[in-house]
């Protein structure tokens, strides 16, 4: 049992910044094989990877924790499209949108993290008075 009901939020979030992090690495890898023959643009999905995460909740001491790297990872809808002779599907443009995108995410989520931390901080400095 949580002592604070603040916790279970500032670990959804940290769960949200895990996505983050993780769509960060794929985007990054589409961009780095724009040009190579073959490769096939990757992709995270955080609706799936939302819905597990709520779905799997610890309610044993003995359970296994959810709070670990998302890993839900699955080909683009551009999947089956080639824009290009050598059968990769990287759109420079999209992936450059895509990353900028997630930057925002990433940012908003770390500052409602640092906001959660500060209201936090200041109960508790407020509460000695």
């Amino acid at each position: 049992m949580s002592f604070w009901e603040g916790e279970n939020s500032i670990n959804t979030l940290g769960q949200a910044l895990n996505y983050a992090g993780l769509r960060q690495r794929l985007l990054a890898d589409n961009i780095a094989n724009a040009q190579t023959p073959g490769y096939k643009r990757k992709d995270a999905t955080f609706a799936n990877h939302y819905r597990t995460a709520l779905r799997a909740r610890v309610t044993h001491p003995r359970h296994i924790a959810i709070y670990t790297e998302p890993t839900i990872v699955r080909d683009s809808i551009l999947q089956n499209s080639t824009g290009k002779n050598d059968d990769n599907n990287v759109d420079i443009d999209l992936e450059m949108a895509e990353l900028a995108r997630n930057t925002l995410y990433f940012r908003s989520i770390s500052r409602q993290i640092s906001q959660s931390l500060a209201n936090l901080k200041m109960a508790i400095s407020e509460g000695r008075r």
